[in-house]
């Protein structure tokens, strides 16, 4: 299943109304229709300066995370109503130590897409694995910077070797499956918007099929407070169509 046309269609379609009427139809012909997005935990490793994790305040509110016992009730109750399941939201799932066992029962509801959002720093080799294994579709790799200094600068407490390090078992992994699918968001700020310039030339080695660029957003009080967008939109169409030709040389 192509999740995202079905994502475009929803956005093609502006009459809320003819919306609410294809939910109620989907609904009452048991067909499904939910995205399921999940933290399963409130937390995470890092302290990226654009997140809100980097605001000591906003972090004292984020607490708690699901028990092994909570996941097959929430699978009971929406799992078969699902077109798919989204782990991580805004928290790290890899601080979850039942990701495996949430992919499985989506897997055994027949979702038909199962997602996960990563800064990809905890994930050792053999569990990038089982987790393909368990059925996962799709990863998307939180990277805000192309180079070592400023990808360890933006994204505090991370490490540019272990993100390397899973872009390359991901590589190998999607040699025998092919069809997971990888996608990279890079938020985009004054700062790290010119060395995208040099994306392919420093990544373009690894498989991935989407590099998903979005602005920054100011979360609270966090380290990085430069939400301007005045210093970027002189430059911005033009990395971008230099990125297009890149990728397509790549």
């Amino acid at each position: 299943m192509n999740i995202y046309f079905l994502l475009k269609l929803n956005q093609w379609v502006r009459s809320p109304f003819i919306k609410r009427m294809g939910i109620f139809i989907l609904h009452i012909t048991r067909r499904r229709y939910l995205g399921i997005f999940i933290d399963p935990v409130l937390a995470c490793n890092l302290r990226c300066r654009m997140c809100y994790f980097s605001d000591p305040e906003k972090r004292k509110t984020l607490k708690g995370n699901f028990k092994k016992e909570d996941l097959s009730k929430i699978a009971e109750a929406l799992f078969h109503r699902a077109l798919k399941l989204q782990i991580g939201c805004g928290a790290e799932p890899s601080l979850f130590p039942y990701n495996k066992k949430l992919i499985s029962l989506g897997k055994q509801y027949k979702i038909p897409y199962i997602s996960m959002i990563t800064n990809a720093n905890l994930f050792s080799n053999d569990e990038w694995l089982e987790l393909v294994d368990a059925g996962i579709n799709e990863f998307t790799l939180s990277i805000h910077g192309i180079t070592k200094e400023s990808y360890e600068y933006f994204m505090t407490g991370a490490s540019y070797d272990k993100f390397l390090n899973a872009m390359k078992m991901l590589t190998a992994i999607k040699e025998t499956h092919s069809d997971l699918k990888i996608r990279l968001n890079y938020t985009v700020n004054k700062d790290n918007l010119d060395e995208l310039q040099t994306f392919f030339d420093i990544l373009g080695c690894y498989k991935f099929e989407i590099l998903q660029l979005r602005p920054i957003q100011p979360l609270g009080n966090t380290d990085y407070q430069y939400f301007s967008w005045d210093e970027i939109y002189d430059r911005y169409d033009q990395i971008i169509e230099n990125l297009k030709s890149a990728n397509k040389k790549a």
